[in-house]
Parts: structure tokens; C-alpha cells; sequence
């Protein structure tokens, strides 16, 4: 069964083919402007924790938060890492990424 937010513009990954678990890296915007990067196993779970004030404490006291950025991993490793990766980006770096992927988010 495909996740709600699994529409993305590039067809299904390989390791999606092959049954392997995908993981995600994303980027929420908070209430208050800011960005939130994060990864997860189950990526509409996550976002519905972050709204409930379950997430993070960033974004316990910046919701609501929308999702503007994800990207599919074959290993939560590897999400990880570009979680991390990202969250050394600065702010206009971080935009740029989201705006590469926003018209991927709007196929919904």
C-alpha cells in the first residue's frame, strides 16, 4: 500500500521495486517562518506527531508545520545523513532545495 505522500515525480525507486523499507528526509515550515529538517520511517505519521506536539520541541511551539520538502531513501541511514547534511545548509540554500522539489509536492 502506497503512503499519501509517496507521489513524487521520479518513478518508484529501485529498492521499492525489490521490497526494501523507504525511508524519508523532510523539511517542515513552521508557523513562525522557520524550517524544520527531519527524517522518519513513516513520513504522514510524523508530520501528524510535529501537529499534535508530539515532534520535536522546535516544532511543539511553532505549529502548525507544513510539509514543503521530502526525499525517499532506501535506509534510514542514508536519511540520516542527509537530514544532517541539510541541517548545515543555510537558510537560502535550504529554499533553493525546497523549490527544486515544490511542483513534486503539488502532483498530490
Amino acid at each position: 500500500m502506497k503512503e499519501k505522500f509517496d507521489v513524487f515525480c521520479d518513478d518508484s525507486p529501485f529498492w521499492e521495486l525489490l521490497g526494501m523499507s523507504i525511508c524519508y528526509v523532510y523539511i517542515l515550515r513552521c508557523s513562525n517562518g522557520g524550517l524544520y529538517t527531519g527524517s522518519t520511517r513513516f513520513l504522514e505519521y510524523r508530520i501528524e506527531q510535529h501537529n499534535k506536539g508530539v515532534g520535536s520541541w522546535y516544532t511543539r511551539r511553532n505549529r502548525p508545520v507544513v510539509l514543503v520538502y521530502y526525499e525517499r531513501f532506501p535506509n534510514i541511514k542514508l536519511a540520516f545523513d542527509m537530514e544532517h547534511r541539510i541541517k548545515g545548509f543555510n537558510r537560502r540554500k535550504k529554499n533553493i532545495l525546497i523549490k527544486s522539489r515544490r511542483n513534486c509536492l503539488n502532483q498530490k
